[in-house]
């Protein structure tokens, strides 16, 4: 297989998308800190996603529909950053 046939078949997706994975299971370890990235991994994978439909040619609706939650899940992420964290009970 070469890499064009890989990303025309839209599987780049795939394998960027277990990258991301690897990269949230790799932050889950400390939970706690890292919990805010994780409406950020959600935007990206629906941006991936995106990408896919638009490299398999699927209709316009499924592109706007990922791209929408993702901009659902980066909103969520801004949301998230923006708020001063709680205060921890002493």
């Amino acid at each position: 297989m070469s890499f064009e046939s890989f990303y025309r078949s839209g599987d780049v997706a795939y394998l960027i998308i277990a990258v991301m994975l690897a990269e949230m299971l790799f932050l889950a370890r400390d939970f706690k800190k890292y919990s805010r990235l994780l409406a950020g991994l959600a935007a990206g994978v629906f941006l991936v996603l995106a990408l896919r439909a638009a490299l398999l040619q699927q209709a316009w609706i499924n592109v706007a529909v990922f791209v929408l939650l993702s901009f659902v899940f980066h909103i969520l992420e801004l949301v998230q950053w923006l708020r001063p964290p709680k205060q921890q009970p002493q």
